[in-house]
C-alpha cells in the first residue's frame, strides 16, 4: 500500500502524470511448506478464507504493479478504467505499524 499511496500523492501534487506504483513478496531461500502447530499455518496446506473450516494460512510469492492515470486522461485515451482512487492514507511510525491510525 505504501507505493501505491506514495505514486497517488505525487500525482495529486502535480509531480507526475502517471505514476506505477507496485511491490513483492519472495521467499528465499524457499524450504517448502512445513506445518507447526504452534504457527497460524494451514496444517493441509489449503486457505479457506471465511469458511467455516478454515484453519489456517500460507504464505507465497507474488509480485503486482498498478498503473495510475488521471481520470480525465484515461477517458480521453478511452481506457478500461478498473477503479477511481479517492483518497489514500499511509501511516507508519513508531507507535502504529499499521496503513491507517
Amino acid at each position: 500500500m505504501a507505493p501505491y499511496s506514495k505514486a497517488a500523492s505525487s500525482m495529486r501534487a502535480g509531480r507526475c502524470v502517471a505514476a506505477i506504483a507496485g511491490a513483492a513478496s519472495i521467499t528465499f531461500p524457499n524450504l517448502g511448506y512445513r506445518f507447526d502447530p504452534a504457527l497460524m499455518l494451514s496444517p493441509d496446506g489449503c486457505v479457506r478464507p471465511l469458511d467455516e473450516g478454515a484453519a489456517g494460512t500460507v504464505f507465497g510469492d507474488a509480485v503486482g504493479a498498478l498503473l495510475l492515470r488521471g481520470v480525465g486522461q484515461a477517458m480521453a485515451s478511452r481506457d478500461h478504467i478498473w477503479a477511481i482512487v479517492r483518497g489514500t492514507v499511509w501511516c507508519l511510525d513508531a507507535y502504529h505499524l499499521t496503513l491507517t491510525t
